[in-house]
């Protein structure tokens, strides 16, 4: 995956679609090459800033220092809900190493990643095996955010049987 400060990723040679001259042609398809390789880099670079910063919120949940208040500090800093730091942290527990890249690299038929918001709900997922499968699944079937939450409803019901 390629991971780049902002002042990086204007050039990087990975998310920049291609500029210059458009034929007149094929307008539309080139701009939503365009456009699809914007979006493509864009999910790609959220859903590691999740893990990135769910990668630091685990830190905080395995200090002792702040005696178990460390991330509540935290959410008051940033002025977010605790539950969601809370929630980024499982996501990074969870999901480690190669299978993160490989969350990342998985696309749909028109080419974009798996939704950000997506990728953090895997986290309810306890096998690596389930959470891939999932991710194919809604990439195949265009699944909305409900249906993909009812699938992982309906999987950690049967896991739990």
């Amino acid at each position: 995956m390629v991971e780049h400060s902002i002042e990086q990723h204007a050039a990087c040679a990975a998310c920049s679609a291609p500029t210059g001259p458009v034929d007149r042609g094929h307008l539309v398809d080139t701009i939503a090459d365009r456009v699809i390789a914007h979006l493509r880099c864009g999910r790609r670079a959220v859903i590691n800033a999740h893990f990135n910063a769910g990668d630091e919120i685990h830190t905080l949940r395995t200090d002792t220092t702040c005696h178990g208040r460390a991330v509540r500090m935290l959410a008051e800093k940033l002025r977010v809900d605790e539950s969601g730091l809370h929630k980024w942290a499982r996501m990074a527990e969870a999901i480690r190493g190669h299978e993160r890249e490989t969350l990342c690299q998985l696309v749909d038929a028109v080419g974009l990643p798996l939704a950000p918001s997506f990728v953090v709900e895997l986290e309810r997922l306890r096998h690596p095996r389930d959470r891939l499968q999932l991710a194919r699944t809604a990439l195949d079937e265009h699944l909305t955010a409900r249906q993909f939450r009812r699938r992982i409803n309906m999987m950690q019901r049967s896991s739990a049987e």
